[in-house]
């Protein structure tokens, strides 16, 4: 049991906070894979090219401009038009190649493709409102089979706190961020979600992660028995 509540979760739970400080780099083996805070990848259904930030720390994520797409980044699922999806997907196989991650084929989602728009007030999912004051910028996680998450991935919560304390990011040019450590409040679907980080530059000047956790709830979700036959047992 616990009173700990998360928006987009249904009800309350005991928490449990998980630990990414030491997942920098898991899929590309850097905390920038292109050792940039920004590139410009082409998007074809749009005919220009597009400002991006590629950061892999808990699962690699690659950051757009809600305005770039025509969107003011307070859409809930459902609202992006398919041509949105198509950009999306776009910028994403972009940011594959840069990073050389597979481009194509099945199972392949990553790097997630999160959408940013400066911190503004919307009516979440549940109805209730979000104010401005209450998030450090707004944020959509769009998936590869066009659809929109109504809340933010555990992975991408802790990639995207990362990458709003690191200076030139898309998610820290629209961020109210400007200290570290700190809570990073994401604006979702579903509400707001807060996430601890610790983001500085080492003596060399690199960008390193010192600490970045977020709180989940544990709870019984089952309970149960499983019947054996005693032949299998004594086996």
């Amino acid at each position: 049991e616990g009173d700990f509540a998360i928006d987009g979760v249904p009800g309350t739970g005991a928490e449990v906070a998980l630990d990414y400080s030491d997942t920098s780099g898991g899929a590309t083996g850097r905390l920038l894979p292109t050792g940039n805070v920004r590139d410009s990848v082409q998007v074809p259904s749009l005919r220009r090219t597009l400002d991006v930030s590629i950061v892999d720390i808990g699962t690699i994520c690659v950051y757009f401009r809600a305005e770039d797409l025509g969107m003011n980044g307070s859409e809930l699922p459902g609202e992006l038009p398919a041509e949105a999806y198509r950009a999306a997907e776009e910028i994403r196989l972009a940011a594959a190649a840069l990073c050389g991650l597979p481009q194509s084929g099945r199972g392949d989602i990553t790097p997630f493709q999160i959408m940013i728009a400066p911190p503004q007030g919307y009516a979440a999912l549940t109805g209730e409102a979000v104010k401005a004051d209450d998030i450090d910028f707004a944020a959509r996680q769009i998936n590869v089979d066009g659809w929109m998450h109504k809340a933010f991935s555990g992975g991408a919560s802790t990639c995207t706190a990362v990458a709003a304390q690191i200076e030139g990011t898309i998610p820290h040019e629209s961020s109210s961020v400007r200290t570290t450590p700190r809570g990073v409040r994401i604006g979702h679907p579903s509400g707001a979600l807060p996430i601890f980080a610790q983001v500085e530059r080492d003596p060399r000047g690199a960008w390193v992660v010192r600490e970045v956790h977020f709180s989940r709830t544990v709870r019984r979700l089952m309970d149960g028995t499983a019947y054996l036959l005693r032949s299998i047992l004594q086996d």
